[in-house]
């Protein structure tokens, strides 16, 4: 197994590999939070990007953690796939409604009147 070399494209964060089956393989980090924005309903969206690319997405189970493992027979489909995954979740972090909020007192001084 060997990695491939990267162009400059939007992929070279993230690491694809060649595998002795000659196929190419790329884990993306992604929060589970963001999982039912990339499978999308019904799984429209996970489908559209694999027919698209010529990948198959490899998901986590809900309530599981870890990667979004892409594979694929061309490794332009597969930094394909992991570009349109990154776009469908920012997107999605976009659209999030904040969680906290941050207050952070500041003290002033006031100079002395003489």
């Amino acid at each position: 197994m060997h990695v491939a070399g990267n162009d400059n494209d939007d992929s070279s964060s993230v690491e694809i590999i060649c595998l002795p089956s000659g196929k190419f393989r790329a884990s993306l980090p992604v929060a589970s939070a963001f999982f039912s924005s990339v499978i999308g309903k019904k799984g429209v969206t996970k489908k559209r990007i694999e027919t698209e690319t010529k990948t198959k997405l490899e998901i986590p189970r809900p309530g599981a953690e870890g990667p979004i493992v892409v594979t694929g027979a061309a490794r332009a489909g597969v930094a394909s796939a992991c570009a349109r995954i990154r776009v469908v979740v920012e997107s999605s972090r976009a659209r999030q409604e904040f969680t906290h909020f941050i207050s952070l007192p500041v003290k002033v001084r006031r100079p002395k009147n003489t």
